[in-house]
């Protein structure tokens, strides 16, 4: 009960920064519009714990439980396997015993583990290896960005969907093509059907998704939930020019392009032009 009043007063306070309004104006409103202010934070809820701790060291989130792992998994038995077991050997190398449950912050440390391991493997799977490993450092920067900068924002967006007006030259049409089904053969994006697909090799008629099992790494939110549009182009800049397509996309979506890496990304700081 208190854990949740808590949150909701920081949620307040979440929501006056995002609209410029002091704490004070919000939560009168707040007291006079209780069944409005519910269902927003229904829907910020979550979002708001990747912004708790910004900018800190150290673990920003917790990923642990059996429900988080089902999600980060994705219906992958693989990646389950490798959570739990990560889950246990880093448990029993603290000391810990098969009695004794597995704290939260091993759990997270597994996560984080289980995705860096499946990230550095990617660029050896495929002659596409080394596009789609940039690929996922591209998307997962940004999506972390957006998930820690969320006050004035769409909640969880975590998603993304190819503008279907872009006209493109047949070479780049085949690369953008290749790149997306070799992304969804391994594991590195997961694809739904989209409001207008017509058929299934056309790429821009589904939604795009970073496979959640890479979320912890990252620390964005592994459900599926919204979406934002990409260019065709922007998608293949993320592989030819990544620094530049990283902050392009950032500032379109009204984001500071220069956030600190967190903890886990900063052995990937040349790959970002982070020079700090």
């Amino acid at each position: 009960m208190i854990k949740s009043l808590c949150l909701r007063l920081i949620f307040l306070k979440f929501w006056a920064s995002g609209k410029n309004q002091s704490i004070e104006e919000v939560f009168k409103n707040y007291l006079t519009n209780r069944e409005e202010w519910n269902t927003r934070y229904q829907n910020y809820k979550h979002a708001l714990l990747y912004t708790l701790k910004r900018r800190k060291r150290g673990i920003r989130k917790y990923y642990a439980g059996w429900d988080v792992f089902i999600k980060l998994s994705s219906n992958n038995i693989r990646y389950l396997l490798e959570l739990v077991d990560q889950s246990l050997l880093l448990h029993l190398r603290k000391d810990g015993t098969l009695s004794q449950p597995v704290p939260p912050e091993t759990q997270t440390h597994a996560a984080q583990d289980v995705a860096k391991k499946n990230l550095s493997e990617l660029e050896g799977l495929s002659v596409h290896g080394a596009k789609l490993t940039k690929l996922l450092l591209g998307l997962g920067r940004i999506f972390q960005v957006m998930a820690e900068d969320a006050a004035g924002h769409t909640p969880e967006l975590n998603q993304f969907y190819l503008d279907d007006q872009e006209i493109f030259a047949n070479s780049q049409e085949k690369a953008l093509q290749e790149l997306i089904t070799s992304s969804i053969m391994h594991l590195a994006l997961v694809r739904y059907s989209g409001s207008k697909l017509a058929e299934e090799t056309d790429t821009r008629g589904y939604d795009y998704m970073v496979h959640p099992i890479f979320s912890p790494f990252f620390i964005f939110s592994y459900r599926k939930k919204r979406k934002m549009k990409l260019f065709s182009h922007q998608l293949l800049d993320l592989i030819n020019r990544p620094k530049e397509a990283i902050r392009d996309i950032l500032i379109q979506n009204k984001r500071n392009p220069e956030e600190e890496l967190p903890d886990q990304l900063v052995l990937f700081k040349e790959f970002y032009g982070d020079h700090s």
